[in-house]
């Protein structure tokens, strides 16, 4: 059989692509195998069919999205669009070329905003309708580490809020903008993507601060103008700090801050540890044993062994453990807030040695993270360690499916990469290998969106989270800052 030789295309171009249309839920043609180029036309975005191997129909005109055409993440390989009453399907070749046609698109239409550009609509509008919940917001508020450190932040640095111009981003019930009218501020713009919006302006006019916050139910990015602000206020971690892309948002709000204009938080500091644990590594093991049963009622289940064999093991572990598990001191990464730009989380990268300081299976890492608020009167640091009192982020643990034995004295590099997706979360890599034994290595694929909860009712009430040091540590040895995402500290 002959090989086919692909020649790359111009960078509008791209080749075997397959397209579906559909018109009033109509199925119109079908193209397999197409050459397609992106061009402007008349406010319109039009993507020209040059040639195909075989089709079902045939388009009569270029297709023409309007700017007004919303698009959906289907999969790695498929983009599909909705133009009134068309809908579109386009399957690529490879993730790289779907994503390089997607970034295209988007230079093409200048009017879609950053949230819009990195979120698909059905993640967005889960997004939105979970924060809408009485219930999950009264989860956070009653998380006292959490809301009590905040408030402590803003308090005790009052000289950055009084007579200021605040800007809250992702206000919710609005409780961080009450802090900030608290301390003084002589403006709140407190922003809300989610309907809980109308409870955070019910509360603002209850209790009689409707001359100093305003409510603002809209996504930040589709903001067009707002007045500078001296400071910018936002909860805008996940879990593994970054999840649900959040600090994006944040930074993006930057644009509005004066020069010299505080941040809260002000910077984040990522810990990593490796760890051992038999117990945990047997019970999700035990789990995808499951499905190598031979008779279920019956049924054979073992062709669906590795699959679910996988997806166990690409599941992030969600709750809290003791630090006697540590096979190394923690090492962290630290993003300074005041230099980083929307576009540096897009894909995160992190190269960590670790010094093995017991000869132990190496079964996963876990992850935690600290904000640190650095005002101008005090210095205030949320911890979300396993030693300090309990969060509603917990910590993260992240299990190998192929543990490796390592010895007290190697030496072992894990990279962690974090890569991101429409679905508003990360795509998780993390190696791990022996330095000098590049033989001895592991690695896992992890889906932030598909956590396993394992923690068991733990409560969230001790407040002596609130740190009032610029670095606090409680472990034998204090971790080591292994790199530094920026040179911003307090």
């Amino acid at each position: 059989m002959a090989s086919v030789k692909c020649e790359p295309a111009p960078l509008n171009m791209y080749n075997f692509v397959s397209v579906k249309h559909f018109k009033s839920r109509v199925f119109h043609f079908k193209v397999t195998g197409g050459l397609l180029t992106l061009e402007q036309r008349g406010g319109n975005t039009i993507i020209k069919i040059l040639s195909h191997e075989k089709s079902k129909g045939t388009p009569s005109d270029d297709i023409s999205l309007s700017t007004s055409a919303q698009t959906l993440d289907l999969s790695k390989k498929s983009q599909a669009f909705y133009d009134n009453d068309n809908f579109f399907i386009f399957k690529f070749s490879t993730h790289q070329v779907k994503k390089e046609f997607y970034e295209f698109y988007l230079t093409l239409n200048p009017h879609i905003s950053s949230f819009d550009a990195r979120a698909d609509p059905s993640s967005a509008v889960n997004y939105f309708q979970f924060y809408s919940f009485y219930s999950q917001q009264q989860n956070m508020l009653c998380d006292r580490i959490r809301t009590e450190t905040y408030q402590f932040a803003i308090l005790r640095n009052s000289s950055d809020f009084n007579g200021k111009v605040v800007l809250d981003v992702g206000t919710g019930t609005g409780i961080l903008a009450f802090f900030a009218a608290f301390a003084g501020a002589k403006k709140v713009y407190a922003i809300e993507g989610s309907n809980m919006a109308k409870c955070a302006e019910a509360l603002v006019h209850y209790n009689n601060l409707a001359d100093k916050i305003t409510i603002l139910n809209t996504k930040l990015e589709d903001i067009k103008t707002l007045p500078e602000v001296d400071v910018i206020i936002s909860e805008a971690m996940g879990y593994m700090l970054f999840n649900e892309r959040m600090i994006e948002t944040f930074l993006t709000a930057k644009k509005w801050l004066v020069d010299g204009g505080k941040l809260f938080p002000t910077i984040a500091d990522f810990f990593v540890v490796p760890f051992t644990d038999e117990t945990v590594y047997q019970e999700i093991y035990s789990k995808a044993l499951f499905w190598s049963q031979k008779s279920f009622y019956g049924v054979d289940l073992t062709s669906q062994f590795d699959d679910a064999f996988k997806e166990y093991f690409s599941q992030p572990i969600v709750e809290t453990f003791d630090s006697r598990i540590y096979i190394s001191q923690p090492k962290f990464v630290r993003f300074d807030f005041q230099t980083l730009k929307p576009s540096d989380l897009e894909k995160i990268y992190m190269d960590l040695e670790f010094d093995i300081f017991c000869t132990s299976v190496l079964h996963g890492v876990c992850t935690w993270f600290t904000v640190t608020f650095c005002g101008s009167e005090q210095i205030v640091t949320l911890s979300t360690a396993p030693d300090r009192p309990l969060t509603h982020w917990y910590q993260l643990r992240f299990l190998f499916a192929k543990p490796i034995m390592v010895q007290n004295g190697n030496k072992v590099r894990c990279v962690i990469e974090m890569i991101g997706n429409r679905r508003m979360t990360y795509d998780v890599n993390i190696f791990a290998e022996i330095v000098g034994q590049p033989i001895t290595k592991t690695h896992g694929s992890y889906d932030l969106k598909n956590c396993l909860l394992r923690y068991m009712g733990s409560n969230m009430t001790n407040t002596n989270n609130v740190i009032r040091e610029p670095a606090p540590q409680a472990y034998s040895k204090e971790p080591e800052s292994e790199q530094v995402f920026d040179n911003g500290v307090c």
